[in-house]
């Protein structure tokens, strides 16, 4: 039976020549890595590794907090409040812990300016501290500590009756609390650095 002319172009390797030919023209296959689903790939496997280390990180994280000498010790205890803005004590606060929450007292004045005032009342407080003594007024409340930080109460400031709400850490060996009163976020705030009475 005669050859067809497909089976004699074939024979001759033409049509190996052509698939070679083809084979070289095709562009190069880019690395799973350098594509999107390698992208896509890498961050799912790195998401799994993170779930699966969390259960192990996140104790950690609590056990090295507990066992720092800082974070086991607590803000109880008589401090000086400094204003931040100027520098100067503006009184002498006493700070006890009951139960699992952290509150405060006004014990006494240090401002020169209300030295001549008989007794001092938050005459701009509102509601039931409206025109209490500010020495004995619980300025501070529902504070409580989570890791080496005491938060999610209020503090209030007897000057402008304003309460905010704070948070509270012991820096430099537990002579210093930095004290942060707040609305809404903590980047909206003040910071005040009171010193341990001892």
């Amino acid at each position: 039976m005669p050859l067809s002319r497909f089976q004699r172009w074939c024979n001759q390797g033409r049509f190996h020549q052509v698939d070679a030919t083809i084979r070289e023209q095709r562009p190069p296959r880019k690395p799973l890595g350098d594509s999107f689903s390698g992208i896509a790939v890498r961050a799912l496997v790195c998401f799994c590794i993170s779930l699966c280390l969390s259960p192990i990180l996140i104790p950690c994280q609590i056990v090295r907090a507990a066992g720092d000498p800082i974070a086991a010790a607590t803000p109880a205890g008589r401090w000086i409040a400094v204003d931040d803005r100027t520098g100067k004590t503006k009184g002498v606060v006493d700070l006890t812990v009951a139960g699992d929450r952290l509150t405060g007292r006004v014990e006494k004045n240090l401002d020169p300016a209300y030295n001549n005032i008989k007794e001092l009342k938050c005459i701009s407080c509102r509601g039931d501290l409206k025109d209490k003594p500010i020495i004995g007024l619980q300025f501070l409340w529902s504070m409580k500590q989570t890791g080496s930080v005491w938060t999610g109460g209020y503090i209030l400031d007897p000057e402008t009756g304003n309460i905010y709400r704070c948070s509270m850490a012991l820096e430099g060996d537990g002579k210093i609390l930095k004290v942060r009163g707040y609305i809404g976020f903590p980047i909206f705030g003040r910071t005040q650095h009171w010193r341990r009475d001892e």
